[in-house]
């Protein structure tokens, strides 16, 4: 008696893997040039200058006064204030053009913060965006691994543009870039944390940050650091090996509230 072996099916491939990958298009600088003329064509710079708010924009006064019946009320006035000197980068997706008419608006906000004159102000926002648009030239004109490694140190950039200061603000200037190197994350531990009974713990600043001790004491504060701890078993999952290690060193010790996303 013979006995055949039905033959399987071949196992149907994926979608992605059935469809063809595109081929990435390189362009000459030619023809980058030519795409940037054609784009400057179709929204000229003065378009940029223009606001005109959908009708169905929400008012942003209701909008702040809607979130805010949600939010941590002693937090509330701490949002509004940081309002003033914040940016909203991370909140939004955005073209990238945001980002240098915020530059232009940082630099006017920070011209009149330190008493410049109104003609002084027109020109340090003009001089910004003239210094972007020959950056972004310069950068044009580099390969691709130039630009992907291409910095800005600031050491340099001090000496360089010292003579046409006074001499009082570039020892400002230099004095807040000696504060600013010590603002390292060893200093923030410092700062945020002390030790009790040799264990490391959250230093009470309520409002901004307050131990989950404080929030949650007892059973409920062991039941949020096991929520805690799940939260991070699953994020060590999500980490390559060699991190994985790493974090695997540590052990979670103490935990603020999250103020930073209350007020965002």
């Amino acid at each position: 008696m013979m006995t055949t072996t039905p033959k399987r099916a071949r196992p149907r491939q994926s979608a992605s893997k059935e469809r063809t990958t595109a081929a990435v298009p390189h362009l000459s600088v030619a023809e980058r040039i030519a795409r940037g003329k054609a784009a400057r064509a179709e929204v000229p710079r003065s378009s940029h200058a223009m606001f005109v708010p959908s009708p169905a924009r929400a008012d942003p006064v209701d909008l702040l006064e809607r979130q805010a019946t949600t939010r941590v009320p002693e937090l509330v006035p701490i949002r509004y204030g940081r309002m003033l000197v914040n940016d909203f980068d991370e909140t939004l997706p955005g073209p990238w053009e945001w980002d240098v008419k915020r530059l232009a608006v940082s630099m006017l906000i920070a011209a009149r913060d330190n008493g410049y004159q109104t003609k002084d102000e027109d020109r340090i926002v003009l001089d910004t965006v003239a210094r972007y648009r020959t950056a972004m030239a310069e950068f044009a004109s580099m390969s691709d691994l130039d630009v992907w490694y291409a910095r800005l140190e600031i050491e340099s950039l001090v000496q360089e543009l010292a003579p046409r200061f006074k001499q009082k603000t570039v020892q400002h200037t230099e004095r807040a870039l000696a504060k600013a190197r010590t603002k390292d994350s060893m200093t923030a531990f410092s700062k945020l944390t002390e030790s009790v009974n040799g264990d490391v713990r959250i230093v009470d600043q309520s409002p901004l940050i307050v131990p989950i001790e404080q929030l949650a004491p007892g059973q409920e504060r062991d039941e949020m650091f096991e929520a805690l701890h799940q939260l991070l078993r699953g994020y060590r999952q999500t980490l390559e090996f060699d991190r994985r290690v790493l974090l695997e060193q540590f052990r979670l010790a103490a935990c603020p509230r999250p103020w930073r996303r209350r007020l965002t």
